[in-house]
C-alpha cells in the first residue's frame, strides 16, 4: 500500500509536471502568436498608408502646376497628353484622368498603355457623382493649400487607391474660380505585384483583398471608400512562431516528465530565440519608421520625439527651418530623380556643417529642420547658416547639371522647459516663409512684428480683392511733366489712387507690392489703363505716361488687352508712353524685350523708370531702345547736398544723349533743383515744385493757370 501511494504520488507529480509544462508552453505559444499578429498588423497598416501618402504627394505635385492648369482650362488635350501623360509613363500609378466641372467631361488614360498606344482611354474610372463628392470635400480648402483627397475605389472587380486634387497655379492667385478648376485624379491599382511587394517587405504570406467582413481571429486593414465606409479589407495569415514552438515540444511532453525535463532547456532556448527575433524585427521597424528613406536623415517622427526628450532638460535652443527656393521648378524641368539627388547632396552638406550636438531632420519635400542646443545655440544657428550659404555658392553638380541652390531660412529661440512644439514650429515656419518672400539669403529670426505685418497685409489683400470686384474704389491722378527750359506741359504721368470703403485712403506703396505678389496687379493694371484711355477720349491730345508692373509684362494677355482698350477708346498709341522698372530687364530680359518691341512697333513710347536704383547696365539700355530715361528721385534729392551731384547729373545727361533718349528728372521740389537741372540740359522735369498729382477734373485748370489754353495745348502736342 505504501508503495502504491508512493507510486501514485510520483505519478501525480509527473502528471502535474507534464500539465504545467503543457500549460506554460501553450501560454508562451499564444503570446508569441499574438505579438507576431500585432507586429504584422502594424507593418501592413504602415505600408498601406505609405502607399496612400506617396500617391497623394505625387498627385499634388502634378496638380500644383500652372502650365497644366492653363492647358486643362483650355482643354488642350494634346498638351495634357504630351506633358502629363508622357511624363507619367513608368509612374507608380495606373490611371490618370481629368474632370472638368463645367460639364463634367473627362479625359482618362493609363500610363502603361499610353507607352505602347497613341490614344488615351475613353471610359473614366470614376463616376461623375463620385467626382462631385470629391469636389465637395475640397471646397473648404483654400487655393494654394494642399487639397488632396484620398480613398479606395472598386470597379470591375479591381481595387484602386485614388488621390485627387484641383489643378491650380503654383505660387500665384488662380484666374479661375475654385469650383471651375479641373480635378486631377490618379489611381493605383492594388495588383498582385503591389501586394507581393508588401509581402516581401514585411515577411508575410497570402496578403489578399477581400470584400467579406474580416473575422476576429485574423488581422486586417480596411480600405475606406469615398463615403468613409470600408469597400474591402487587406487580409493575411500572420506568422505563428508559437505553433512551431508547440510542435517542437509535443514529443518531449508525450514521452513523459523525464523527457520533458531533458528537453525543457532546449524549448526555453528556442522560445528565447523566437522572442529575440521578434524584438530585433520590432527594433528594425521602429528605426525604419523614424528615418527618411531619401536622405537617410531622421524624419518628422524622429524630430518630434527628439524635441519631446529635449523638454525634459533645461537648455537653451534654436529651432531652424529651411526650404529650398524654386525646388518645384527644378523637379518640373529636370525630373524628380535630379531633384531627389539634389536634396541628398544638400542634406549631406548641411550635416557636415553641423556641430556634433545638433540634430537635423527632413520634415518632407524640400523642408528641413535643425535643432541647436546649448548656451550659444543662436550663435551656432547663425554660423551654420553662413557656412551652408557659403557651400551653396560653390555650386552642386548633379549628373552633369550645376545648381546654385538658394535656401530660405527662419529660426526661433527659447528654453526647452518653456517650449511648446506647435508654437515653435509655427514661429520658425513663419520666419522662414517671410525670408522666402523677401528673397533673403541670410536667416531671419522670428519676431511678433512679422505676424502683425502679415495681418495688416492680409487685411489689405482682402480689401483689394473686394475693390477689384466692385471696380469703383480706384481712381487716377495725373502729375504734370514739363519742359525744363520753358515750363510748358509736355505730358502727364498716370498714378493710381485707392480710397477703400473699409481702410480709407491706402497709399500705393502699401498695396502695389501686395497686388504684384498675389497677381492682382494684372487686373488692377488693366483697370487703370482702361480708365486712363477713357479720360483721353475727353482730352484727345493729352500725352500720358503709364506704369507697367513686371507681373503685367509676364501676363499672356497684356498686348491684346492694351490693343483692345486703345481701339475701344480711340486712343492714338503715339500719345502713350509705358514705363517699366529696371528689375524686369534683369529678371526676364527676353520676354521683356519681346513685349516692349511689340508695344514700340504699335507706336507706344517706352521709358525706363527709377533709373539708378536697380541693377541694369548700359548694355541693357542699348538692347531695349527706350525713348525716355527717368532718373530716380534719390539723385535729385542729392542736388546741393552731396558733393559732385552736379557732375553726376550731367553724366546722366551725356548717357541719355549717347543713347538718343529724352532724360526726365523725377522728384523736383525746389527752385535750386530746377535751375541746376536746366543748366545741365535736362529735357523734362516732374515733381511737387510744379504740381502734385491732380484728378483729371483739375487737369484743365492746371493747364489754364500755367498760361496754356486747351487750343494751344493741342498745338503743342501736335508739334511734339
Amino acid at each position: 500500500m505504501l508503495v502504491k501511494k508512493i507510486m501514485w504520488m510520483m505519478l501525480s507529480a509527473m502528471i502535474m509536471a507534464v500539465v504545467m509544462v503543457v500549460l506554460i508552453t501553450a501560454w508562451t505559444a499564444q503570446k508569441n502568436n499574438e505579438r507576431a499578429a500585432a507586429d504584422s498588423l502594424q507593418m501592413v497598416r504602415g505600408g498601406y498608408f505609405a502607399e496612400i501618402q506617396k500617391l497623394e504627394a505625387l498627385n499634388y505635385d502634378y496638380s500644383a502646376w500652372t502650365a497644366a492648369m492653363e492647358a486643362a482650362v483650355a482643354k488642350d488635350v494634346d498638351w495634357l497628353y504630351e506633358n502629363m501623360g508622357s511624363a507619367a509613363i513608368g509612374a507608380p500609378f495606373h490611371i490618370l484622368e481629368i474632370f472638368w466641372p463645367q460639364d463634367w467631361a473627362s479625359l482618362t488614360w493609363n500610363p502603361d498603355i499610353v507607352e505602347n498606344e497613341s490614344a488615351p482611354l475613353t471610359t473614366p474610372l470614376l463616376s461623375v457623382e463620385t467626382v462631385q463628392a470629391i469636389q465637395e470635400m475640397m471646397r473648404p480648402v483654400e487655393l494654394g493649400e494642399q487639397d488632396t483627397q484620398n480613398f479606395a475605389f472598386s470597379k470591375d472587380g479591381k481595387f484602386y487607391l485614388v488621390a485627387a486634387s484641383r489643378l491650380q497655379p503654383w505660387g500665384q492667385a488662380s484666374p479661375v474660380p475654385a469650383d471651375e478648376l479641373p480635378i486631377n485624379i490618379m489611381a493605383q491599382e492594388l495588383t498582385r505585384d503591389v501586394l507581393s511587394e508588401l509581402e516581401a517587405i514585411f515577411l508575410i504570406e497570402d496578403l489578399t483583398l477581400s470584400t467579406q467582413m474580416p473575422t476576429t481571429d485574423l488581422p486586417s486593414v480596411p480600405l475606406l471608400g469615398p463615403n468613409g465606409e470600408p469597400i474591402a479589407h487587406l487580409k493575411w495569415t500572420p506568422p505563428r512562431p508559437g505553433d512551431a514552438l508547440i510542435q517542437i515540444a509535443a514529443i518531449p511532453i508525450a514521452a513523459g516528465l523525464l523527457v520533458f525535463l531533458t528537453l525543457s532547456g532546449a524549448v526555453t532556448v528556442m522560445a528565447r530565440r523566437n522572442a529575440s527575433e521578434l524584438v530585433v524585427r520590432e527594433v528594425e521597424a521602429s528605426i525604419a519608421a523614424r528615418v527618411d528613406v531619401l536622405t537617410g536623415l531622421p524624419n518628422r517622427m524622429a524630430f518630434n520625439e527628439n524635441f519631446a526628450r529635449l523638454r525634459k532638460q533645461d537648455v537653451k535652443f534654436a529651432l531652424l527651418l529651411m526650404d529650398l527656393n524654386g525646388f518645384k521648378a527644378i523637379n518640373d524641368e529636370f525630373g524628380h530623380k535630379i531633384g531627389d539627388e539634389l536634396l541628398r547632396s544638400i542634406a549631406k552638406i548641411a550635416t557636415q556643417c553641423l556641430r556634433e550636438q545638433d540634430t537635423i531632420a527632413r520634415l518632407g519635400g524640400d523642408e528641413f529642420s535643425i535643432m541647436f542646443t546649448g548656451e550659444y545655440a543662436e550663435a551656432a544657428c547663425i554660423k551654420f547658416c553662413n557656412d551652408l550659404t557659403h557651400q551653396m555658392v560653390n555650386s552642386i553638380k548633379v549628373n552633369d547639371l550645376v545648381f546654385q541652390p538658394k535656401i530660405a531660412m527662419g529660426y526661433t529661440i527659447g528654453r526647452s522647459t518653456e517650449a511648446n512644439a506647435s508654437e515653435l514650429m509655427h514661429e520658425a515656419d513663419f520666419a522662414m516663409y517671410a525670408a522666402k518672400n523677401a528673397k533673403l539669403s541670410e536667416p531671419l529670426k522670428y519676431d511678433k512684428l512679422l505676424e502683425e505685418d502679415k495681418i495688416k497685409e492680409l487685411e489689405i489683400q482682402h480689401a483689394l480683392e473686394g475693390a477689384l470686384r466692385e471696380k469703383t474704389e480706384f481712381s487716377v491722378a495725373y502729375q504734370p511733366i514739363v519742359d525744363a527750359k520753358t515750363g510748358e506741359l509736355k505730358l502727364v504721368e498716370a498714378l493710381v489712387r485707392w480710397n477703400s470703403t473699409t481702410l480709407g485712403n491706402v497709399p500705393p506703396d502699401a498695396f502695389i507690392s501686395i497686388a504684384e505678389k498675389t497677381g492682382m496687379i494684372v487686373e488692377l493694371g488693366r483697370l487703370i489703363i482702361d480708365n486712363v484711355f477713357k479720360d483721353m477720349e475727353e482730352f484727345p491730345e493729352l500725352k500720358v505716361s503709364i506704369n507697367l508692373s513686371p507681373v503685367q509684362l509676364r501676363s499672356r494677355s497684356i498686348l491684346n488687352d492694351i490693343q483692345c482698350m486703345a481701339k475701344a477708346h480711340r486712343v492714338n498709341p503715339r500719345l502713350v508712353t509705358f514705363e517699366v522698372t529696371e528689375s524686369m530687364l534683369v529678371d526676364d530680359p527676353e520676354l521683356t524685350a519681346f513685349i516692349l518691341d511689340c508695344l514700340s512697333d504699335q507706336g507706344y513710347g517706352i521709358a525706363i523708370d527709377d533709373f539708378g536704383t536697380g541693377f541694369s547696365s548700359i548694355g541693357y539700355l542699348r538692347k531695349f531702345h527706350f525713348d525716355k530715361l527717368k532718373i530716380d528721385k534719390s539723385f535729385v534729392d542729392d542736388i546741393g547736398v552731396a558733393e559732385n551731384s552736379g557732375n553726376l547729373m550731367k553724366a546722366l545727361v551725356f548717357l541719355s544723349r549717347s543713347l538718343n533718349m529724352e532724360i526726365v528728372a523725377e522728384g523736383v521740389e525746389t527752385e535750386e533743383q530746377c535751375e541746376m537741372l536746366k543748366d545741365v540740359d535736362y529735357d523734362l522735369l516732374q515733381g511737387y515744385f510744379f504740381s502734385r498729382p491732380l484728378p483729371f477734373s483739375d487737369l484743365k485748370d492746371y493747364i489754364a493757370e500755367n498760361s496754356l489754353n486747351f487750343q494751344s495745348f493741342q498745338k503743342l502736342q501736335r508739334s511734339a
